[in-house]
């Protein structure tokens, strides 16, 4: 069974939002929540850097305040996709 692509049915590298590795049909778009846990990650890995530096905070507080911001954000940028999908 050979799959040969002509170039009739190669996905166009031109087309916006696509890729090839992607697939046909596939968005290449950053989704909010891999930029929102990417954040949170990020700010994991200073609070480490931090406190191994001597900066002492109150690990609870932040966590509850770095998990509610990241669940803002992450409403926020729903409700805003969900906007522009219905006009």
């Amino acid at each position: 069974m050979s799959h040969d692509l002509t170039p009739e049915s190669a996905p166009s590298p031109t087309e916006p939002g696509t890729s090839p590795e992607a697939g046909p049909g596939r968005s290449t778009r950053v989704r909010p929540g891999t930029i929102v846990w990417g954040l949170v990650v990020a700010l994991l890995g200073t609070a480490v850097v931090a406190w191994g530096q001597g900066l002492r905070f109150d690990l609870q507080l932040a966590s509850i305040g770095v998990l509610a911001a990241a669940g803002a954000v992450l409403v926020v940028t729903s409700l805003a996709r969900s906007r522009d999908r219905t006009g």
